[in-house]
């Protein structure tokens, strides 16, 4: 079970009259132009967290945070269904949407067909002016062997809508990785809002992923932080997603091509690489002084 009403380490601030924020969690609330919205906290490298409350307003319920599920065994794990741990819809048009939860899947071997794992932010079921819930976590950590393909199609860990003047929750993270390697990074979201960011847990400061995979929403890498891609060719998404660099990206020999997204190198950002680095199909490198 998730965090209640605003409550959580990324719950929504307290709000005004039609205006509920979103509570954060994989990634951050949405907020609008009088209340802001919770901050993302999940440890992508080992979730085990719930997701944070979305602030309500009028007295009238904003969403609570979807929980936590752990599925772990010494043997294999089969899955062929749904697993979910939405963030919960505001009990009204005033309240922002909870985030969604985290789920954590240990096994030696993972196998079977699964449908999705859910772990999307909740909305608000009206018209207010209100921000959707960030998106959740999700963990797949094998020993010997994984038969389900890592595809993003897998993940549902995008953030809530919002709606008038609210903003829709950022994306969630999804990580994928045997249990002695580095795995590879799913980024999640529906829209692409510079108020709607995803990023690493404060408490983490580097990760390292074989590659990563953006999707309509932005993974900031902050200033405190060491972000390591080791695959040749480790970027990739849908057109409509951006890394924000302030602290430092590092690929061990160099990139060789950035595809399908936008790489934003900030003023106290970093980005090295020992070899030629190619812009590829849809994709951006800017560097930029601003915040």
């Amino acid at each position: 079970v998730g965090n209640g009403l605003g409550q959580g380490p990324g719950g929504a601030s307290s709000s005004l009259n039609n205006t509920g924020a979103g509570g954060g969690h994989g990634g951050n609330g949405g907020d609008n132009s009088t209340s802001a919205a919770g901050q993302g906290y999940c440890d992508i490298t080992n979730v085990d967290t719930i997701g944070s409350g979305g602030a309500g307003s009028q007295s009238l319920k904003g969403g609570s945070g979807g929980g936590l599920i752990i599925l772990s065994a010494t043997g294999t794990i089969t899955l062929n269904g749904t697993i979910t741990a939405n963030g919960g819809v505001a009990g009204n048009n005033t309240a922002g949407g909870g985030a969604g939860g985290g789920i954590k899947i240990i096994a030696d071997i993972i196998t079977g067909t699964p449908v999705k794992f859910s772990a999307s932010g909740g909305s608000s079921p009206g018209a207010g002016n209100v921000g959707g819930g960030g998106g959740g976590c999700v963990n797949l950590v094998y020993t010997t062997s994984n038969s389900i393909s890592p595809t993003s199609s897998y993940f549902f860990i995008t953030g809530g809508v919002g709606t008038g003047t609210g903003v829709g929750g950022s994306g969630g993270m999804a990580l994928v990785k045997q249990a002695s390697a580095n795995g590879n990074l799913y980024v999640l979201g529906n829209t692409l809002s510079t108020s709607a960011i995803t990023q690493p847990s404060s408490t983490v400061s580097a990760i390292t992923a074989d590659s990563i995979y953006v999707s309509s929403t932005i993974f900031q890498i902050t200033s405190t932080k060491i972000f390591t891609l080791v695959n040749s060719d480790p970027f990739s998404g849908n057109g409509l997603g951006e890394i924000r660099v302030y602290g430092t990206i590092f690929k061990p020999g160099g990139f060789s091509t950035i595809n399908n997204g936008v790489i934003a190198i900030f003023a106290s950002g970093i980005m090295t690489a020992s070899s030629t680095v190619n812009l590829g199909v849809s994709s951006t490198l800017r560097l930029t002084t601003s915040s």
